[in-house]
């Protein structure tokens, strides 16, 4: 089984040079698609080639924690009864100016949206992996 055969177009298949992985060979890396790809792998890791999953898994483990942290982003400070959406706040742009309450979220990819389903996914994976550290909670 080969886990990281290339793509032919200077890409592999599997975790990308970025971390994480794609739907498809030359898409974005994605949270949703890398909690996909990881619970697949754990699930055959206690098949038959159990040793060369583990061994791939661990291989990928530090790139996936530097692209987890790449993805994060900070908050703004959301009260008085108003909420964010991508015109007026997380998507928006925010710069140095912007009221920050010290929260932050994770983006499905880089520059994609931000929303639970991205903390859920990046933390579960990181639990899994052994890689899930207060850097990644903090916040």
């Amino acid at each position: 089984v080969d886990l990281e055969r290339n793509d032919g177009n200077g890409g592999s298949v599997g975790c990308g040079r970025g971390g994480g992985f794609g739907g498809g060979m030359g898409q974005l890396p994605h949270v949703a698609t890398t909690y996909g790809a990881i619970l697949s792998l754990v699930i055959l890791s206690t098949g038959p080639i159990s040793h060369q999953i583990t061994l791939y898994l661990n291989r990928i483990r530090p790139k996936l924690y530097t692209w987890f942290l790449s993805l994060r982003t900070r908050l703004p400070h959301v009260g008085n009864g108003h909420t964010y959406s991508r015109s007026n706040g997380v998507n928006a742009g925010m710069d140095d100016t912007d009221d920050y309450n010290g929260a932050v979220g994770y983006r499905v990819h880089h520059d994609g949206e931000i929303d639970v389903r991205s903390s859920y996914l990046i933390l579960s994976v990181a639990k899994l992996l052994n890689i899930l550290t207060v850097e990644l909670t903090r916040g």
